[in-house]
């Protein structure tokens, strides 16, 4: 029985190896671009400033460097555009607010050291439904703000998983 339970688990290791799945965790960046300068200097400030903090944590957590000075960096990584919209999707019989569409948008371009494009005008967007209660409006703009948090992470691995894709 301990011989068949240890063929069983060696099969799913060697099928699994295979196949190419690996656990997730660090999405290792080329050599031409593991050390970046992110350029938010557009649009506004602090959307971009929040926004570019979690973004060189999550590149930091890659392996890869960010760096404070463009002449030091292999590549430049420029936040073109961030923008948050809130879209009413319905209203109650009164007219008032029931959902809204919560819209994340971020277009950014890469440059290498040299200043040539290696991608330009990438545009990552999020999209999530957000019921709204006009009675318990300190609630739902803390489930927003939380909502919206959520929405910057997974656009900072969508970027981080586009930044693992150069090569």
């Amino acid at each position: 029985m301990r011989k068949l339970i240890i063929l069983i688990v060696s099969v799913a290791v060697i099928f699994l190896a295979s196949c190419g799945y690996r656990l997730r965790g660090q999405l290792p960046l080329a050599e031409r671009i593991n050390v970046l300068y992110i350029d938010s200097t557009r649009g506004d400030f602090s959307v971009a400033d929040e926004f570019s903090e979690l973004l060189a944590d999550g590149i930091t957590g890659t392996g890869a460097e960010v760096v404070a000075d463009p002449a030091l960096a292999k590549a430049v990584l420029s936040i073109v555009d961030i923008t948050f919209e809130r879209l009413v999707r319905t209203l109650d019989q009164s007219g008032k607010v029931n959902s809204y569409t919560l819209e994340y948008r971020v277009t950014y371009d890469l440059y290498d050291a040299n200043g040539d494009t290696i991608s330009a005008g990438r545009v990552l967007q999020e999209n999530a439904d957000f019921d709204f209660n006009p009675d318990l409006v300190l609630e739902k703009e803390e489930e927003e703000l939380s909502i919206r948090e959520i929405m910057e992470e997974e656009l900072v691995l969508r970027i981080l998983r586009q930044l693992n894709t150069v090569t």
